[in-house]
């Protein structure tokens, strides 16, 4: 049993394959893509909590600041109420 195969039949399979290389190649590009973009979403969200939480941290530190300017500068009376709320509120009771 001989096959023959004629030129157009050879054209045809070669490029039936080439067509099925080129929706291989698609398919794993795309999940490429898909697995990139999952990443990249990921990383922002992350960079915006952490932004968040240096924001917070920044307001904390300037309000600290604040605070501490008006125990010192303002407030020169060692018993006056704001420096009591002042000292209890950031100095823990055991260290004196």
């Amino acid at each position: 049993m001989k096959f023959t195969i004629s030129i157009s039949q050879k054209f045809g399979i070669s490029f039936g394959i080439l067509t099925l290389f080129a929706i291989l190649a698609l398919q794993i590009t795309n999940q490429q893509i898909n697995d990139i973009d999952e990443k990249t979403n990921s990383i922002i969200h992350e960079q915006k909590n952490t932004e968040k939480l240096l924001v917070q941290l920044s307001n904390i530190v300037n309000e600290s600041t604040h605070l501490t300017k008006n125990w010192a500068y303002i407030d020169f009376e060692d018993n006056s109420p704001k420096k009591k709320q002042t000292k209890n509120t950031f100095i823990p009771h055991n260290i004196h």
